[in-house]
């Protein structure tokens, strides 16, 4: 999967931007950063960053398993700011009676 250091580093206390900034986490070279882990849910997280910290509310997954598949994902990468968006739609779930 290709994206952009900008767009890794938007998060700046996450792990995508401590890895770029040292590169004790992974190989990295001039283009390529490579992370050992299963690449199912990256386009989410990659598009939280790309929307800045936000997600539309259409693109948010309204199942638990993967809410809570990509939840493990986004506190593995230091993403705050999406495992609080993730935590409140598995909350709605709960209080609708969907979980």
């Amino acid at each position: 999967m290709k994206t952009s250091r900008i767009t890794l580093s938007k998060d700046p206390e996450s792990l995508f931007a401590k890895v770029i900034e040292s590169s004790e986490h992974c190989c990295l070279n001039k283009n390529v950063i490579f992370i050992d882990k299963d690449p199912t849910h990256m386009r989410f997280i990659l598009n939280y960053l790309r929307y800045n910290g936000s997600m539309p509310e259409a693109i948010i997954p309204r199942d638990r398993r993967n809410l809570t598949e990509i939840l493990h994902e986004a506190e593995y990468y230091n993403l705050k700011g999406l495992s609080s968006i993730l935590w409140k739609r598995l909350n709605l779930l709960l209080e609708w009676g969907e979980v």
